[in-house]
């Protein structure tokens, strides 16, 4: 439980934000009962056939776009961006992509260059922590923290939509290869002295297995990486060739 103070705070911030919070708001189970797949950045992302999502909704992260030139279909439906590592290498392109709804934190909507039409945006305040100091953010409008990857961001939104499956790709969490993003060969982590260590990450995801497992709602690793996240293993192609939930 969050100290009296810290919630106190939290609605403040909603409250000196009404335009902000409304929208957030407005997301609240989008997508009740359906699936969803956050896709991350790691090499093994390229290794299956991501035209297979034409028709699903699907999340992208930081450069995530650049699958777009490996079969990803167009439009993106949901764009995230949690911080401001490696801004200055997307902000000419974050705001004319084809992305149908920009998930940002506050930090990244104050950036002067980003600037993608209003409607198409939904603002997250920061708060301080993630899930490891505050739990599972079930109010995302209250704040989302910071955590050791982004797909935890994205994750606790897709919550919040709704999603009753969560499907993650290309999440390998390995900064010890020689590269380390699918769209750029030969390019590794560059501070992976300041990675998360592993107990971190499963602490993390353990939180966030936790929360979904308590609504009955299913979260799935679907990619060749990412052990470290602690999550049951699911087929990609045999996931897709399963009718959509509720139909």
């Amino acid at each position: 439980m969050l100290p009296l103070l810290a919630k106190t705070y939290a609605l403040a911030g909603a409250l000196a934000a009404p335009g902000r919070t409304r929208r957030i708001m407005r997301l609240k189970n989008r997508h009740a009962g359906e699936r969803c797949f956050l896709l991350g950045n790691a090499p093994s992302l390229v290794q299956f056939d991501l035209s297979k999502l034409a028709g699903e909704q699907f999340f992208v992260v930081k450069k995530g776009y650049k699958a777009l030139e490996h079969g990803l279909p167009s439009p993106i439906p949901y764009y995230v961006l949690s911080d401001l590592r490696g801004w200055d290498r997307i902000k000419a392109d974050v705001s004319t992509l084809p992305v149908g709804t920009y998930l940002v934190r506050d930090t990244i909507a104050a950036q002067p260059e980003f600037q993608p039409p209003a409607d198409r945006v939904v603002t997250f305040p920061s708060y301080r922590g993630g899930l490891r100091k505050q739990g599972f953010r079930h109010q995302p409008w209250h704040g989302l923290g910071n955590d050791s990857t982004v797909i935890l961001f994205a994750a606790q939104i897709a919550h919040y939509l709704g999603f009753a499956e969560v499907y993650i790709l290309g999440v390998d969490l390995d900064y010890s290869q020689a590269t380390t993003y699918f769209y750029a060969v030969g390019q590794s982590e560059t501070n992976q002295y300041a990675r998360p260590e592993d107990e971190i990450y499963a602490r993390e995801f353990g939180t966030l297995r936790q929360a979904f497992d308590a609504d009955g709602r299913i979260l799935r690793n679907v990619g060749r990486g990412g052990a470290v996240m602690g999550l049951e293993r699911a087929d990609y192609d045999a996931v897709l060739a399963q009718p959509k939930p509720g139909r």
